[in-house]
């Protein structure tokens, strides 16, 4: 493995040579024109101001000028972060000011946005597609194991995102897990990457397939009803998506019958034994991933075919590597809970993020001893890792985290709205849907209407359902019982 993310990307260039590497509808790169364009596009970044340990900010889809854009950061020697395309802009603004970048990179499509950020942050806006093709190349810097390397945005309770730091090391440790979590070896494999690049599924699929020197194909927008054909057409022999997704195009890649495709891997949230059966009839290999911003894939939990087949709804084990614990949510050390019983999930393993940028005292509560609590309620039994539900009041829906606080707030200032409460409810197609519960003196689609206009929210956080109540009820402390309505009581 080499020693640093801009090394394995060179690597695998010089070694995919004249072979196609990285595509999109627009463009195809060969491994040689792709380390030819990151050159010449960390040159260009080392120009605009962009040095060892800087921060540049993407706000882009994802595409091969985006790949092309963060390899590009890493040769210079800087540290990349995607920020959410569904955020509002005062959002943006503020991680902005958090994050403290050098540069903001977009691409055609996001550049009025990104403009307009960039003007109120005080930095300079780069247009990704603009980047290579300048004559000047810049050979990747060299960079220590613990060099910051990426930062991902992860939901907090409430305020800005958590800002998850990982180094050089962690990252390459990511990069080695393609056998483990896709069942990928090598350079006839491909992946089609529909995700965008804020979504740390972008990391965790991307550098696994360089690593292996597999081919790269993104779809710059998701598009079930494309998807399937964009699988043939490009050969993938693996399809990952979260479950959400997969309920939108299983039935159509059944149809198609992708000839190459060989592995249907899903994670996000947990399988059901519907998606299960039918992906388990779709190819032979299926694997599901549990993973996070905070672990990386090299201290994530797999399930494969067999494990799946006999438990649909388990996390799996840990990869070669990581360990996973059940401990007591209640206890600040790291206290072991014997087998079967349900406490909070912790892992470990060597792509471990280094903590929060900015926020030793959540570093310090999350990560302890070498592991990472994860939040997760589960137990282990039979061998394999079961998730249970949230300490926290986390909904996954779609495969996006959304914390029922920053909705709940939302509702409250609403005119009209005197208590909400918002919950996570099991959902065929979205894994959870979130419902919004108030006692308000207004209709509920009137209420529904005013937050969706409002513009506080990406349209992923606002309610599927709504209900109106005279009261909400309370636990014996007077705090809202949000188990209540979740069991209909």
């Amino acid at each position: 493995m080499a020693d640093s993310v801009a090394g394995l990307f060179e690597t695998a260039c010089r070694w995919i040579g004249g072979e196609a590497f990285l595509s999109d509808p627009d463009h195809r790169l060969s491994g040689r024109a792709a380390g030819a364009a990151v050159r010449s596009a960390a040159a260009a970044l080392a120009r605009a101001g962009l040095g060892p340990g800087g921060v540049a900010a993407f706000l882009c889809g994802p595409s091969v000028a985006h790949a092309v854009g963060f390899f590009a950061v890493q040769a210079a020697g800087g540290v990349a972060c995607a920020l959410h395309l569904r955020e509002t802009d005062a959002r943006l603004g503020e991680v902005l000011a958090a994050l403290a970048p050098r540069l903001l990179l977009a691409d055609r499509g996001t550049a009025g946005r990104a403009a307009a950020l960039a003007a109120a942050a005080a930095i300079p806006c780069l247009i990704l597609e603009d980047l290579a093709g300048g004559a000047e190349e810049l050979a990747p810097l060299p960079r220590a194991p613990d060099a910051p390397s990426v930062i991902l945005l992860s939901s907090g309770t409430t305020g800005l995102p958590k800002l998850v730091e990982h180094s050089q090391a962690t990252v390459l440790a990511t990069a080695s897990q393609a056998p483990a979590c896709y069942g990928a070896l090598g350079p006839g494999d491909g992946i089609v990457v529909p995700m965008a690049p804020s979504f740390a599924a972008w990391l965790h699929v991307v550098l696994p397939f360089v690593a292996i020197r597999g081919r790269i194909t993104f779809q710059p927008r998701w598009d079930a009803a494309a998807y399937p054909a964009l699988l043939n057409d490009s050969g993938a022999t693996v399809a990952a998506l979260v479950p959400t997704l997969w309920r939108q195009v299983v039935a159509a890649i059944e149809a198609v019958r992708p000839a190459r495709l060989r592995v249907a891997m899903f994670s996000g949230e947990a399988g059901s034994p519907e998606l299960v059966a039918r992906l388990a009839g779709l190819c032979t290999g299926l694997r599901s991933a549990y993973l996070a911003s905070e672990t990386g894939c090299a201290a994530g939990l797999v399930a494969d075919r067999a494990m799946l087949l006999r438990a649909p709804r388990a996390a799996g084990q840990p990869v070669p590597g990581a360990d996973a614990l059940v401990i007591d949510p209640d206890a600040a050390a790291i206290v072991p809970l014997p087998p079967g019983r349900t406490g909070e999930i912790a892992l470990r393993g060597p792509s471990l993020a280094r903590g929060y940028r900015g926020d030793p005292a959540a570093t310090l509560a999350r990560f302890a001893g070498g592991w990472w609590r994860t939040g997760d309620l589960g137990q282990i039994e039979d061998g394999l890792v079961h998730v249970a539900g949230r300490l926290d009041n986390r909904i996954t829906t779609g495969g996006i985290k959304v914390h029922a606080e920053v909705v709940e707030a939302a509702i409250l200032a609403l005119p009209g709205v005197a208590a909400a409460a918002v919950v996570g409810m099991p959902d065929a197609v979205w894994g959870e849907r979130i419902e919004a519960h108030v006692v308000a003196d207004r209709p509920v689609e009137a209420l529904a209407a005013a937050l969706a206009s409002a513009g506080g929210l990406p349209r992923t956080h606002l309610p599927k359902a709504w209900h109106r109540h005279a009261g909400l009820p309370a636990g014996p402390t007077g705090k809202l019982y949000r188990r209540a309505l979740k069991e209909g009581r």
